[in-house]
């Protein structure tokens, strides 16, 4: 591995009494020795600027190349040493990232697995910082969607929005009172709304459209189950009684003329 002493001494034969083997060895030789040089500026370079990323693989290469490298065996030391470190720091990072994720904690979580080194990030790592930049756009997205509602008074479909939301991230106190205040108005509405069909409906019987009357008692008791439409309904049944009675009042006195004229 004594490159250049190698092309030193291949070097001091005559090219005329050098054969093709003398050729091609030299030829070995000085590529390898010239990876040999690139390499070694490439560690220097990376010490110089304290760049040890990758770095390991670089000086294996090297003691590769030569292996009578004491001060490239120090480094290596040092680096299996560093990583060794890098991947129980890894460890540790991992296992306070998914505690961060299981409390919503995307950003925190996000932080963490970002500063893992590439040279020790895993598979695990990678699939957990895809989960928690993926789970902390969607909530920024709902977040932004549920704002622009509230700021153009676009009350529509923000419940289903904010209960997204919170799935997402549960510690939101803000939510939860704007929920509470949608779902007071909306429920205030439909009892309005209710209020409207159960006058339709009492109208309705009144004019004895007692079909029609049912189906304005139901879309009220759908839009508010707490709506008292007893009476309602018993006014039908009056009006119902009633009216079988008029009718077999009727048939009975149309049957006795009927009776009276044939005898």
């Amino acid at each position: 591995q004594q490159y250049s002493d190698a092309i030193n001494v291949i070097e001091a034969v005559p090219e005329e009494n050098r054969d093709l083997q003398l050729q091609n060895l030299l030829g070995k030789a000085r590529n390898l020795n010239r990876d040999l040089e690139s390499i070694t500026r490439q560690i220097s370079d990376a010490v110089n600027a304290k760049q040890y990323s990758g770095l390991l693989a670089i000086v294996e290469q090297s003691l590769a190349l030569k292996a009578d490298q004491k001060d490239l065996e120090k480094l290596k030391e040092k680096l299996l040493k560093q990583e060794a470190e890098l991947r129980d720091e890894r460890g540790r990072s991992l296992e306070q990232s998914r505690e961060h994720l299981k409390r919503q904690e995307y950003t925190e979580a996000i932080s963490l697995l970002s500063g893992i080194p590439l040279e020790v990030r895993n598979h695990a790592c990678q699939e957990l910082l895809e989960t928690a930049t993926r789970h902390q756009k969607q909530l920024e997205d709902l977040q932004r969607q549920i704002n622009q509602g509230v700021n153009r008074d676009q009350p529509q479909h923000l419940i289903t929005a904010i209960d997204r939301c919170l799935e997402y991230k549960a510690d939101q106190p803000e939510l939860l009172e704007l929920r509470q205040q949608l779902i007071s108005q909306e429920t205030l509405q439909r009892q309005q709304q209710a209020q409207i069909h159960l006058k339709s409906a009492e109208s309705l019987i009144d004019s004895v459209q007692l079909d029609s009357a049912i189906d304005e008692l139901t879309k009220a008791n759908l839009l508010d189950p707490t709506l008292q439409t007893a009476d309602a309904h018993k006014r039908i049944s009056q009006v119902k009684t009633k009216r079988a009675q008029v009718l077999r009042a009727a048939t009975a006195a149309v049957t006795q003329q009927n009776l009276q004229r044939y005898y």
